[in-house]
């Protein structure tokens, strides 16, 4: 698989997913790695800026993010932790609204509103 680093004005729900799942795996990645992506995709630096501060080139700055992209991706393929939390947020809404339409079982509403919390 190939990513591409995403600029600006590039399609927001790649953005997304980037965002996503360096919330979940950032802690996997090198502090420069780290430094690079929340500069570019959280603080909208350009690659070039990026360089610039770094000390290297605008090419050296697009070959670590894409590197980067590409291993959030292969964290996500193989661990599946952002997929799994989606489809928990999934079922916890169909449950929600399950239970909303069934008075018997509303004494569990709370419980499902504290699931969704954690």
């Amino acid at each position: 698989i190939h990513f591409t680093v995403i600029g600006k004005g590039d399609d927001m729900e790649q953005v997304t997913r980037n965002n996503l799942l360096y919330d979940y795996y950032s802690t996997l990645l090198t502090p420069r790695q780290r430094q690079f992506f929340e500069l570019h995709f959280q603080y909208d630096l350009s690659l070039g800026e990026i360089g610039e501060n770094a000390g290297v080139s605008r090419q050296a700055v697009h070959d670590l993010l894409r590197r980067t992209l590409n291993q959030l991706e292969h964290y996500e393929q193989h661990l599946g932790l952002a997929a799994r939390d989606q489809q928990r947020s999934v079922l916890l809404e169909q449950l929600e609204q399950g239970i909303a339409k069934d008075e018997e079982k509303s004494s569990l509403l709370p419980l499902v509103h504290k699931l969704k919390e954690v």
